[in-house]
């Protein structure tokens, strides 16, 4: 065992050198000698002696007392007063620091060894129950900690706290390494900085780190500012006072992914106890941290489940309207069109100077304007009769900009955002249009003055839960953008958006059917609609597409013929509806057309049974009682396999579309549609392939 390193504090050389002489005699090591009570602080700073023999009288500002309790409470070494005086009232205030001894002058060697080896003794024993109380200390914190954070960086940061000002450590940091790569600083406390928020030189995978990162096990250096296995952090350390460290693996789901690393001011400090302390609070973070883990994996879990059962909720909800609104739509398109037809057939009879022709053209026109709303609530059933095709967003907005920038005016900018080599997606060209100018007529009815308005597209893959894309299910996808620095819309006002007639305009400003049909569009497309907005933050509008494979170049369509093309062909006419059976059977035999009306499928069957003659073109309603018009066409072309079919609805069902889009071949009539139209497309249907 080595001998004891003693400290003399004595203003008086004589003294003092006759005192260092019998320590040595005595068997002890004399750690220096301090002349006043500022040098007996700086040398147990700086020699951390395991005694210091002190003079209670100093010459000098501070006395021996004043310099005893610093070094009682900063360096917890056991002071020994020498005292030629016994005075009572010096003795009372020599108790206020807390000796280990008095020692009074003139005195023997034996009083002298065994005040020391008494002092020796008591300061062990206080240092091991200081010892125990803070290792059970800083446990019973720890323990606490670890069961009370909710998050990685929290526990860490806490963790940090506890171990300097629970544990005494002078600094204790995090580093942590999410991939390869040297470990970042994530967390840091020092006694000196409270809170300091990254210690130099640590951010740096060192020696001492690097060794129990990679071992997996418990890396000391008792005198680190000479270690070179820290030869990288020896700035920091001499910085900061820290004189040993200690480095600890931290595990996270079974793999090294961290580092606790602590300082304390004595180059002893890490004894086995401290390091079984500190490779106990190692283990208590890694088991935190893969609770953490779990708990924030059930937390998005959670959170995933609810947003996919809102995102349900939303679904049946718009898919309970959509149901009322395209049966609303079927029924009232039947009305609209006996409406317009009947208007028709008197605008043939009555003059245009008679009275009642501007009543006429004004039913006229608002007949019209009721086809229109019904178009857009087929549009949000996604009953809307479509033709799909494959586009390039980019080339198919280009040719909309000019349109848009009629609409939304001179005041708004209409910036224009194209990504680069954009997939292709397949959806009716008309639709796009219909998105386009909706969501371009709501940005600008949402900017007071000047604005601007930004459309851009660009390819995007979806992750599942990819934050603010988790609107769409993962998949690669054209991302179609409408965004506006507008008023903006509150969240009550978001949850209501898509769904039809929810407006925020004032009365007879719009029919809130605008998002609504955009968001049928995007639905019956396949694809998904996103919104963010806050109030005064304007709105984005995100529309994803599906990707598709390339398809052949589109090719222009042919213009519709010039009149009202007629034809001598016999025609089957089915349509439950009245009106519509009286006034397209007038409409047709005045073009020509020999003309075989029914009011069922099965009058229909026995009509073409009794007729003699062809048939050239079965005329027919979709939905009828008994009978769908796909059925009687297949019953009908048994026996008539040249016979051309062409069906018409107030909604796409079902039975001729699938969500709307029409099977390849199959020729298909929107009710309400004008003379003119019906002209057209019952010349189509009989030109058209069977």
């Amino acid at each position: 065992m080595s001998p004891h390193r003693i400290l003399v504090v004595e203003d008086e050389s004589i003294v003092a050198l006759d005192l260092t002489d019998r320590l040595v005699s005595l068997g002890y090591q004399v750690a220096g000698r301090a002349a006043s009570a500022e040098q007996a602080v700086a040398s147990t700073r700086e020699q951390r002696p395991a005694l210091v023999l002190m003079d209670i009288h100093l010459q000098g500002e501070v006395d021996g007392i004043a310099a005893a309790q610093e070094i009682r409470t900063r360096f917890h070494v056991p002071v020994v007063f020498l005292t030629a005086y016994a005075e009572d009232g010096t003795l009372d205030r020599a108790k206020l620091a807390e000796p280990f001894g008095y020692i009074l002058k003139p005195f023997e060697d034996r009083e002298l060894k065994s005040t020391i080896e008494v002092a020796l003794y008591k300061h062990r024993a206080e240092e091991e129950i200081r010892r125990l109380n803070r290792l059970y200390a800083t446990l019973s914190a720890v323990s606490q900690t670890v069961v009370r954070c909710r998050s990685r960086q929290q526990l860490l940061e806490r963790i940090c706290r506890i171990a300097v000002e629970v544990g005494q450590f002078r600094a204790a940091w995090v580093g942590w390494r999410a991939s390869a790569g040297a470990p970042l600083t994530v967390a840091a406390w020092h006694a000196a900085e409270p809170g300091l928020a990254a210690l130099p030189g640590c951010t740096q995978e060192c020696g001492l780190a690097a060794e129990a990162f990679r071992t997996g096990h418990t890396a000391v250096a008792t005198e680190a500012q000479q270690d070179e296995r820290s030869v990288c952090c020896h700035a920091a350390l001499r910085q900061f006072g820290i004189g040993a460290c200690a480095a600890l693996p931290l595990r996270f789901r079974d793999r090294a992914c961290g580092m606790l690393c602590v300082g304390s001011v004595e180059p002893d400090f890490f004894n086995p106890e401290e390091v079984a302390l500190l490779e106990g609070v190692a283990l208590d973070i890694s088991f935190a941290l893969d609770r953490i883990d779990d708990e924030e994996q059930r937390r998005l879990a959670e959170a995933e489940r609810d947003r996919l059962q809102a995102h349900l909720r939303q679904a049946q909800k718009m898919e309970a309207v959509g149901r009322l609104a395209g049966g609303v739509a079927h029924d009232f398109n039947n009305l609209l069109t006996g409406i317009m037809h009947y208007v028709e057939l008197c605008q043939d009879v009555i003059p245009s100077e008679h009275p009642a022709r501007p009543h006429l053209n004004e039913i006229a026109t608002e007949a019209q304007r009721s086809a229109d709303l019904t178009r857009q609530l087929l549009a949000f059933a996604r009953r809307q009769t479509i033709m799909p095709v494959v586009l390039n967003l980019n080339d198919t907005v280009v040719g909309t900009l000019k349109l848009l920038r009629g609409l939304i005016g001179e005041d708004i900018d209409l910036i224009w955002n194209p990504g680069v080599d954009l997939w292709p997606v397949k959806m009716d060209r008309s639709q796009l249009d219909q998105i386009l100018v909706n969501l371009s007529t709501n940005a600008r009815d949402a900017i007071a003055g000047v604005g601007r308005i930004a459309i851009g597209t660009a390819n995007l893959s979806v992750a599942a839960g990819a934050g603010e894309h988790a609107v769409a299910a993962p998949g690669e996808y054209v991302l179609l953008s409408v965004a506006d620095n507008g008023s903006g819309m509150s969240q009550d006002v978001l949850e209501h958006v898509f769904e039809p007639f929810f407006s925020t305009k004032g009365v007879g400003q719009g029919t809130g059917m605008g998002l609504a049909t955009v968001y049928g569009i995007v639905e019956q497309n396949g694809g998904y609609i996103g919104v963010c907005s806050e109030p005064g933050a304007g709105t984005i509008f995100r529309i994803y597409l599906p990707r598709t494979a390339p398809g052949p170049k589109p090719q222009r369509l042919p213009e519709e013929p010039v009149g009202r093309p007629g034809g001598s062909e016999t025609v089957l006419l089915v349509e439950d509806e009245k009106s519509l059976r009286v006034t397209c059977g007038k409409f047709l035999e005045a073009l020509g057309y020999t003309v075989l009306t029914a009011a069922t499928p099965a009058i229909a069957l026995a009509l073409a049974e009794q007729h003699p003659g062809a048939i050239h073109l079965l005329l027919t309603d979709v939905i009828m009682p008994g009978m769908t018009g796909p059925q009687l066409a297949r019953r009908l072309l048994a026996d008539r396999p040249a016979l051309r079919c062409l069906f018409m609805s107030g909604y796409t069902a079902d039975a001729i579309a699938q969500r709307g889009v029409l099977d390849d071949g199959v020729q298909f009539m929107q009710k309400p549609f004008s003379r003119d139209v019906l002209a057209h497309r019952v010349r189509a249907a009989l030109a058209a392939p069977r």
